[in-house]
């Protein structure tokens, strides 16, 4: 999980275009949504082969190929119709997912566990990634380090989670000490199932301490 003011849950019709973060929790009324360049974040988007197929009761199925790979992702309502929609004029086709990522501690994608929130035409480029939250971990022995993404107020996401990300050891020398917010951006390796940061940014966060 892209607009941060827009969140949006798997249950929820989602319009076309909107870019919103992966779902952040339920906060207490009185607490604002936090500004869109303040909100904890995480959206990888990424090229995919999308085919169309019978599926039980005469609905229509949705196989997709990551990296050559079939995979199985979780879709929000309208992303699984608008991708229904692109592929009644042409299927297989290629096609981009924009999804809110999870990766396990080794730092591989969790394909079954990431929730596609939109479907975009291709327009050239590689798979790629956004995060803003609370650096948690830096392992410059595996090539690593992990952010946290916590609930934004006015949100729906109920739980922190964690995301490990690849990076050089250069990257990783540089990174602020644990706890700071940063911002990081990077490519999506289809093939290993990577999230590999390029930059990573001091970034602030809705709930950073105040002075």
């Amino acid at each position: 999980m892209e607009r941060a003011d827009h969140p949006a849950t798997a249950g929820r019709v989602l319009a076309p275009g909107t870019p919103f973060l992966d779902p952040a929790s339920q906060a207490p009324e009185a607490a604002p949504p936090p500004e869109p360049d303040r909100a904890y974040k995480a959206l990888v988007h990424v090229p995919a082969l999308l085919e169309a197929s019978p599926g039980k009761g005469g609905r229509v199925a949705l196989r997709t190929l990551l990296g050559g790979k079939p995979v199985s992702l979780r879709w929000t309502p309208w992303a699984q119709a608008r991708a229904r929609k692109l592929l009644s004029r042409a299927s297989p086709q290629q096609l981009v997912l924009a999804f809110w990522p999870r990766t396990d501690e080794a730092g591989t994608l969790v394909p079954k566990a990431c929730t596609v929130y939109q479907v975009l035409l291709p327009q050239g480029g590689e798979g790629s990634f956004r995060v803003r939250g609370r650096l948690a971990a830096i392992d410059l022995a595996e090539g690593r380090f992990s952010v946290e993404i916590r609930p934004n107020p006015k949100g729906v996401l109920r739980k922190t989670f964690s995301l490990v990300l690849q990076a050089s050891i250069s990257l990783l020398q540089s990174l602020p000490p644990a706890g700071t917010g940063v911002e990081v951006v990077g490519e999506f390796r289809p093939g290993s199932r990577r999230l590999v940061a390029r930059k990573a940014v001091p970034a602030p966060l809705w709930d950073d301490p105040q002075d």
